[in-house]
């Protein structure tokens, strides 16, 4: 009769300890999210107070839009392996991405 209660008591040792590990791991889990959160977070502010020229983006756009009618007169068909470059740039210029 006393082994089977001192088995349920190591049992329940077992468990708890467990769980008790299982909580830490979560702890540990946490800390470390909340950590590469502030971190990029943090450089997310820092990159939108930035200002930046969208000069280039503006040039290439227009080059790639001469490109695609470039390429749509001489290969109408070829014409939408240029198109990724026009719609790219020009949300790049806007700022958009």
């Amino acid at each position: 009769m006393y082994g089977w209660i001192l088995i349920k008591y190591e049992i329940s040792l077992m468990f708890n300890k467990f769980i008790s590990i299982l909580q830490l791991k979560y702890y540990i889990l946490i800390v470390r999210l909340f950590t590469f959160l502030t971190i990029y977070l943090h450089k997310i502010k820092n990159m939108e107070t930035a200002k930046k020229s969208r000069a280039k983006y503006w040039v290439y756009f227009f080059i790639s839009v001469a490109a695609f009618f470039g390429v749509y007169a001489f290969a109408g068909g070829y014409c939408s392996m240029v198109l990724p470059f026009v719609v790219t740039y020009f949300a790049m210029a806007l700022d958009l991405m």
